[in-house]
């Protein structure tokens, strides 16, 4: 029998769901919880990745904070708009030089005889991270860091354009406007790839400061 992802996905609903009846996360999807952040207007989101593999079946998890009034200058597409902020895989939260990424299975009992050790993670690794950078100022501090370890995986284009958006909320427009224009400036002879994001980010935000509707493209 062929080990699908899809199988996989099957085999580790009765896990993903006593999970987030634990934790008090929803549902957005087979493979997605989320849950509100009780302190700050965020919401953290848990996502699962079931891999059908040769010989067995796999998963890795992720954790992603979404801060939802910085969405409008982030992304290019409303679809997007409950993507992460920032987020991390798991493994790069835990502790020792080779944590798992990737955790076997062969059926649901497998699976979730998981579920402690995948507890023990979430409370004492995923959620500090989730409670630190649902505060905007605690996001801006780590991506000013000039060390691109400190981005949770963001490009360079996406860490800018997330840190212009924690700017114009906090009221520094300026500040964000130059950050972009910098940025821009800084990529004049680069390829299109890397100009396109601040350029379109760049669009929203003049949109936004002269009180036009912002435009966003369309799937």
């Amino acid at each position: 029998m062929k080990r699908t992802d899809k199988k996989a996905g099957k085999l580790l609903s009765p896990l993903v769901r006593s999970f987030a009846i634990e934790l008090g996360y929803k549902h957005e999807g087979p493979m997605e919880l989320a849950r509100a952040d009780g302190n700050n207007p965020a919401t953290w989101r848990l996502i699962f990745d079931p891999r059908g593999r040769p010989l067995n079946y796999s998963f890795a998890w992720s954790a992603g904070v979404t801060i939802e009034r910085l969405a409008w200058l982030i992304w290019d597409e409303v679809e997007d708009f409950t993507r992460g902020t920032v987020g991390l895989p798991v493994h790069l939260l835990l502790p020792g030089q080779e944590p798992t990424e990737w955790y076997e299975f062969a059926d649901p009992e497998q699976a979730h005889a998981l579920l402690p050790k995948l507890l023990h993670e979430y409370r004492n690794y995923v959620l500090p991270f989730l409670v630190t950078y649902s505060a905007a100022d605690e996001l801006e501090a780590k991506l000013t860091s000039p060390d691109p370890k400190d981005w949770f995986v963001l490009n360079a284009e996406r860490r800018t354009i997330v840190l212009a958006a924690i700017k114009y909320d906090r009221g520094a427009i300026d500040d964000a406007e130059k950050l972009l224009k910098d940025a821009m400036q800084e990529r004049a002879d680069a390829e299109l790839k890397y100009r396109l994001p601040i350029q379109r980010a760049l669009s929203r935000l003049a949109a936004r400061i002269r009180g036009d509707p912002v435009k966003y493209f369309a799937r």
